[in-house]
């Protein structure tokens, strides 16, 4: 078993953005965005910003329902903004990751920023998180 990476799901990363933009608008900016699995059942946990204000939508990864939804305000947000477009699919880093461990069962993983570059971080059961480049597909 592969873990994550043997699964299907109906929602895609770029249709759960949508989502994320549809309900708090175009231009607000992501800067992460997790897959994991609660109870049996997957989401993608997408995190964001505009201007002082932070955004949090939770959008099931089978049925695309949103199980929450959070708006804050921050005095000292981050700049980072992640260019999903420009990445590799979150299946290439898994396969990625995989290719360069000694497991292939993939538990879950995160779209986000380390040291000034977009990463996704990848859960392997049994081994060390390993860091696949989301613009490249190599290993750090």
């Amino acid at each position: 078993s592969e873990g994550l990476l043997s699964m299907t799901f109906q929602i895609s990363l770029e249709d759960a953005v949508q989502t994320f933009h549809d309900t708090f608008g175009e231009t607000v900016n992501i800067e992460e965005v997790e897959f994991d699995e609660d109870h049996g059942e997957y989401y993608y946990e997408i995190e964001g910003w505009e201007g002082t204000t932070e955004y949090k939508l939770d959008i099931h990864a089978n049925t695309g329902d949103i199980r929450k939804e959070k708006t804050k305000e921050n005095q000292d947000p981050d700049d980072e903004i992640l260019k999903i477009e420009n990445y590799i699919t979150p299946e290439e880093a898994m396969q990625a990751a995989v290719d360069a461990s000694s497991t292939d069962f993939v538990e879950e993983w995160t779209l986000e920023f380390e040291d000034g570059r977009p990463v996704y971080d990848i859960d392997l059961q049994g081994a060390d998180d390993i860091e696949i480049d989301a613009e490249t597909g190599k290993v750090h």
